[in-house]
């Protein structure tokens, strides 16, 4: 990912509304706001998952290179979801995930 989508991303994450690509479609025809659209769907779609797992199946540590990789393990569909996430996005997800009653491993943040 690159470091410069990551201002943007959090702008809409840490929105007052869902954003919206038909909505403000001059917006996100931009290459930069519309790859930080998709990233931003991705990381809601992790953050749907996280919260409907809880603490289930949910691990989290720290890369080599200082991101945090997060990994969601299902045995009985043997399914696995690995994503490796910047610590500004993670943060900004663990604060979602933690208004919605989920705790992560802050000792990572």
């Amino acid at each position: 990912m690159d470091r410069e989508l990551i201002p943007h991303i959090l702008r809409l994450l840490q929105g007052p509304e869902e954003p919206s690509r038909n909505r403000d479609f001059d917006l996100f025809e931009d290459t930069v706001d519309g790859r930080a659209l998709r990233y931003y769907k991705l990381l809601r779609s992790l953050e749907e998952e996280m919260a409907a797992a809880g603490s289930r199946g949910v691990r989290v540590s720290r890369s080599s290179d200082g991101q945090i990789e997060i990994r969601l393990e299902n045995p009985v569909l043997r399914y696995t979801r690995s994503c490796f996430l910047p610590s500004e996005l993670f943060a900004c997800l663990s604060e979602r995930l933690s208004r919605r009653g989920c705790r992560l491993n802050a000792a990572l943040l």
